[in-house]
Parts: structure tokens; sequence; C-alpha cells
């Protein structure tokens, strides 16, 4: 009958994560042994706009469309988003398509579980904010 109970009771919901603030990401990046530089300060701004994960070439693309690209290279932005990694401002993201991709990370506790799904014809990725893995790791500890 106990489990029966377990079973019935909701899962509490997860709380709203605080949305990233590019100045959070800034003053970060100042009170490290890392420099603010213009390029790194642009990178975070086009970061910052994502609303998903992105490539290094997806960011290459944008600096370049919006004109902003002007003392950025392709070596520049793939020295710089480990160093965005390192801070915690940024994760890595595996879509098992051989290329890396990223998504911004601030303010997410470690605990924060999720998996992406992505659309086999036009490439999309869509976030999904459940594991449908965690209800039966707890059927499993039961």
């Amino acid at each position: 009958m106990a489990s029966k109970s377990k079973k019935a009771e909701k899962p509490e919901k997860r709380q709203k994560r605080e949305k990233p603030n590019i100045q959070d990401a800034l003053d970060l990046i100042e009170s490290s042994s890392f420099r603010l530089t213009r390029p790194r300060r642009l990178l975070l701004e086009t970061i910052f706009r994502q609303k998903g994960p992105f490539s290094a070439p997806q960011l290459e693309k944008l600096l370049c469309h919006s004109g902003k690209r002007r003392g950025i290279d392709p070596v520049t932005i793939y020295r710089t988003l480990p160093v965005f990694q390192e801070l915690g401002i940024i994760e890595r993201c595996d879509f098992a398509d051989e290329m890396a991709h990223y998504e911004v990370t601030l303010h997410r506790d470690n605990k924060h579980h999720h998996h992406h799904i992505v659309c086999q014809s036009c490439k999309r990725v869509e976030e999904l904010d459940f594991c449908i893995l965690e209800d039966q790791e707890e059927l499993l500890k039961s």
C-alpha cells in the first residue's frame, strides 16, 4: 500500500532558473585572471542573444552578418569558448553530430539535468526541461 502512495505523489516542480545576465558574465570575467577584451565582450553579447545551443561556426556567421566581426577571427572564437567554459558561463553539449555546441549555463546549478531534441530535417534544437529517466531512477531506488 505504501508503494501506491509513493507512486501517487507528484514530483516537486522544478524552480524556475534565474535568467542568465550578460552583466554577471562580464563581472565574472573582470574578477578572474582573464582580461575582458573587446572580442570577448562582443562574443558574450552574441552568445547571450542566442535562444538555445550554438556552435562556433554559428557565432562566426552571426558576427559577420552583424558587421561586428572586425578584430574577431575564427581562432579568437575557438580560443575564447574554453575560457567561457572554464568560468562556468557556457557548457558544451553533445548532439552526436561531430560539432561542439554550447549553451549558456551561468546561474544554472550543477544539478540541473536536461536533454535536447534535434530535428533530423532542419537541425533545430529544442531544450527539454525534464528527464524521463528521473522517474525511472526513482522507481529503481524504491
